[in-house]
């Protein structure tokens, strides 16, 4: 299934399977891509959802205290990263080094704390999660988020046709600005033919960003460099990762697009 094939019928036959998340990125690009421009499936999946609002009240489970949103945001970040092989427990395994060396070792190897890991940009865009504000308009984006968040959100224009806005959604990013905590974030997702580019925004104050020459690795041979002095660029289990501030807010744009196309699309907007 790609962008161009998905149809009404396809739409509505699959809405609940979009509705409980159960797509892959590229799928699901699909169907966001079809609800950013059809009207009448938007009609289609509100309908759906004022139903399962209205059905919800009728099987709630009563639970007991629950835990805050911090704590199931902390619960969730430990369970996608323990899905991940840890390398500084095989490094230490290894070196078979006395537990104190291995401390100190570690401490040695590991760069200083930033306010902001790549990482959380890259569990955002694998995320199955629906938008909520399915349009290609950036205008209407912005005026969506204007009420929900404190702080601006611009959706990027970028200068390149084929990059196509599909909407956008709520959702929280974890910062370590002094402490950790969780704040709010804009999740905007665009597709580019076949593949898929999300930007998330946040506030950045108190944020740090890694120093664009302590970022990583410079471009790759035949790559370009930045023009926005500001640009940092990581790269995250498979994923190019550009972030730079705007305003007061913090963007990143998050790709599996080879890192030169990356730099020149983000390079090319607002």
């Amino acid at each position: 299934m790609t962008l161009t094939q998905l149809e009404c019928g396809d739409f509505r036959q699959f809405s609940d399977c979009y509705l409980d998340a159960e797509f892959d990125a590229r799928d699901r690009a699909a169907f966001d891509a079809h609800l950013a421009a059809c009207a009448d499936c938007r009609a289609h999946l509100d309908n759906q959802i004022a139903f399962r609002q209205a059905l919800r009240p009728h099987f709630q489970v009563v639970q007991r205290e629950g835990l805050s949103f911090e704590a199931r945001a902390r619960i969730r970040r430990a369970l996608a990263d323990a899905e991940r092989p840890s390398f500084m427990a095989l490094w230490a395994r290894r070196l078979a080094l006395p537990v104190p060396a291995v401390a100190v070792a570690v401490l040695l190897l590991i760069p200083p704390t930033v306010g902001f890991a790549p990482r959380e940009a890259v569990l955002r865009h694998t995320e199955a999660s629906p938008v909520e504000v399915p349009s290609a308009q950036a205008d209407e984006i912005n005026a969506w988020f204007k009420d929900k968040v404190r702080f601006e959100v611009n959706a990027p224009r970028f200068r390149d046709p084929r990059v196509q806005l599909l909407g956008g959604r709520l959702t929280h990013v974890h910062t370590r600005a002094g402490q950790d905590e969780t704040r709010q974030a804009a999740y905007l997702v665009y597709a580019i033919g076949r593949h898929k580019l999300s930007v998330l925004v946040f506030d950045g104050t108190g944020v740090d960003l890694p120093d664009a020459a302590e970022a990583g690795d410079a471009p790759e041979n035949g790559g370009q460099s930045p023009a926005r002095r500001d640009l940092v660029l990581q790269n995250q289990d498979a994923f190019n990762v550009a972030m730079f501030r705007n305003g007061g807010s913090i963007y990143t744009v998050t790709s599996d697009l080879p890192e030169p196309k990356l730099v020149a699309l983000v390079d090319s907007a607002f």
